[in-house]
Order: C-alpha cells, then sequence, then structure tokens
C-alpha cells in the first residue's frame, strides 16, 4: 500500500512540475520596447536585403542586430522572446499582425520617408516626363513590383537618348555593388524601370551624396537618385515620390 502512494505521490509531484514548466513556456516574455530610443543595448531582428537592414546600419554598434531570410520566423522569435523586437515595413507587419494577436506595432513608425529623383530646375520637361513615368508605372503595378525587389527591365544601352544619372552605390539595399561591380540595388531599377518607360538608355555615375546633387545642379548629369527626400537642396527639383517608407517596430502586446 505504501509503494503504491508512494507511486501515485510521485506521479502527481511529476504532473505538478510537467504542468507548471508548460504554464511558463505559454507565458510571453515582457515587452521592453516602448519606443526607438529604447533600442540600445536590445536584439532586434530584421529581413536581409529590407531597407530595415540599411535603416539600423548606423546603429549596430548600439545594438544586436540579427538577420532573418524569413520574416514570419522573425516575427515567431520576437514572440518568443528570442528577439526583444523586429523593423519591418508596414505591409508586412499588418499583414503578419492579422494573424498574430501576440505581437503588436508601436504607434510612431521608426522611419518614415518619401524619395523622389533630383532633377535640375533648369529642365522641367525631363521632370515632367519622369513624373509621367513615375505615374504609369504605379498605375499598373509595375513600380511597386520595383520596389518591393522585383527587378526592372529597360534603360540600357541605346535607345532614343540616353539619361546621364548620379547614384551612390553605397545605401544598400537602395544601391549597392553587385557581383559584376556594377551598381545594383531598388534605385537602380527605378531608374532603369522609368528610363525603359520613356524609351531612353541609362548611363550611372557614381558619386557620393554630396556630389550627387553638384553633378545635378552643374548640369554634368541630368538627375540623382540617392535616398533623396527633397529637402536636400534648394537649388534643386525633386520628382513625385517613387517609394514611400515606412519602416514599424513590432513588439511583443502589452499585459
Amino acid at each position: 500500500m505504501k509503494n503504491h502512494l508512494k507511486k501515485f505521490a510521485s506521479a502527481a509531484l511529476a504532473s505538478a512540475v510537467l504542468l507548471a514548466l508548460c504554464a511558463c513556456g505559454a507565458a510571453l516574455p515582457e515587452n521592453r520596447v516602448w519606443s526607438a530610443s529604447d533600442l540600445p543595448g536590445k536584439t532586434v531582428g530584421v529581413v536581409m536585403g529590407s531597407p530595415a537592414s540599411g535603416y539600423l546600419a548606423p546603429f549596430s554598434g548600439d545594438m544586436t542586430i540579427r538577420d532573418y531570410t524569413d520574416a514570419g520566423i522573425m516575427l515567431r522569435d520576437v514572440e518568443s522572446g528570442e528577439l526583444d523586437c523586429a523593423l519591418t515595413d508596414r505591409t508586412t507587419a499588418e499583414q503578419r499582425l492579422q494573424k498574430n494577436k501576440k505581437l503588436e506595432t508601436l504607434a510612431e513608425p521608426f522611419v518614415c520617408r518619401s524619395y523622389r529623383i533630383a532633377v535640375s530646375p533648369d529642365n522641367r520637361k525631363l521632370l515632367d516626363k519622369v513624373n509621367g513615368a513615375l505615374s504609369a508605372l504605379s498605375a499598373d503595378g509595375r513600380l511597386a513590383a520595383v520596389t518591393s525587389g522585383g527587378g526592372a527591365s529597360g534603360g540600357g544601352e541605346g535607345g532614343s537618348g540616353t539619361l546621364l544619372a548620379a547614384v551612390d552605390p553605397t545605401m544598400s539595399p537602395f544601391e549597392y555593388y553587385g557581383t559584376d561591380g556594377q551598381p545594383a540595388g531598388i534605385e537602380i531599377d527605378v531608374l532603369r524601370a522609368v528610363c525603359g518607360e520613356l524609351g531612353v538608355g541609362l548611363e550611372l555615375v557614381p558619386a557620393d551624396a554630396d556630389k550627387m546633387l553638384y553633378l545635378v545642379e552643374s548640369g554634368k548629369v541630368s538627375l540623382a537618385i540617392g535616398r533623396l527626400t527633397g529637402t536636400e537642396s534648394a537649388d534643386l527639383d525633386y520628382s513625385d515620390p517613387y517609394f514611400v517608407s515606412e519602416q514599424l517596430i513590432v513588439v511583443r502586446k502589452s499585459k
């Protein structure tokens, strides 16, 4: 009888321990990120090659950044506590969080910027053509495909004239040097799509951020692209936005 009681007590204790462990595993870790100012010292997830990785790069010394190839896995790691938070675009966040009620986004975006193409004010006709091309590309979804990493065709050698464009291939993933040593990236694809729509060729002129603007102002190139928001120089005209970048911080829901 005593042996049976001992076995029963042991089984009961084991069950209690197992239930306790399950309960602990089910509990979400407390959220530790309430604003962008809380990111230093935290572990933050980003999808490799996404704009989010580029925005966080200057702060890599202040936080631990983990790269992911899959946004779903990244957000599951936020939920489990492996990550303190993740940085992703609004579209991805809204789609993923429809199915995951344990996560939420902070009210204030980490980044919200509209990017534009710089053109000399002496070349109003070109600006109108660029805006017309962007409008056409946007209307049928090609611009969205390009800015989401789908690439672009057109804007190669030849065509009815060639546009010289200043670019800064040090702004990955927007612009960078590809494996062939040539400028590549989202913004290069935008230029190719615009030139393809206009039926003209494209020649790229690598330059740093400051020199890009000088090259346009001096008339040495037709236009410039490189995460320009339209506030960099009062001496230039800027196109309609080709890309609105809104990056949100995803965190565990507060209890």
